[in-house]
């Protein structure tokens, strides 16, 4: 049995009988209840396993009843948990794990598609442009770099006519020192 009973000179009235209960209940002696604390909890070592012991003091006999629960047996369902747990927590890390690297994919695709793009005007193609593919500051930056490279078409196109313009007012001119009338 895990329970005994002491009287208030420490007797035992019932309970022990096995060497390992005894030895809990001979500790016992040691760990007596103060005057004002009616029951008390500590883990005590009876062979290789230690013990839960309780101790409870009853008001009227001031009898200390004793309960020593093995710690195999309170911590056998923790065994389960501990399992479902460390499961759960695995599960939890791979699945953000898997939301973090689809949100990171989304994140950078747009910014590879507008790297792409700024290396093929870097090749010399001004022509190309950008579909954004959100509405966030990448696919806004996609936006203004259509803008800029449509504005920068215009200025080559001014610079290209104004440079002809020029050509054929030289060429004029020359002609017209070539022939006077």
């Amino acid at each position: 049995s895990n329970v005994a009973i002491l009287n208030p000179l420490n007797e035992l009235l019932v309970g022990g009988g096995s060497p390992e209960t005894d030895k809990l209940i001979q500790n016992s002696v040691t760990n007596v209840l103060s005057d004002q604390d009616t029951a008390m909890a500590t883990v005590e070592l009876a062979g290789t396993d230690s013990h839960l012991f309780v101790q409870e003091r009853t008001p009227n006999l001031e009898w200390r009843v004793l309960c020593f629960i093995p710690m195999s047996v309170l911590l056998s369902g923790t065994r389960i948990i501990v399992v479902v747990i460390i499961l759960v927590s695995l599960i939890a890390v791979l699945i953000s794990t898997a939301i973090a690297a689809i949100l990171s994919n989304s994140a950078t695709r747009n910014i590879k598609l507008l790297e792409q793009t700024m290396r093929r005007v870097e090749d010399g193609n001004f022509d190309v442009r950008i579909v954004p593919l959100g509405k966030d500051e990448i696919g806004s930056l996609s936006l203004r770099f259509n803008f800029m490279l449509a504005r920068i078409n215009e200025l080559i196109n001014i610079v290209y006519k104004e440079q002809i313009a020029k050509t054929q007012a030289e060429f004029t001119m020359l002609r017209s020192q070539i022939n006077p009338h």
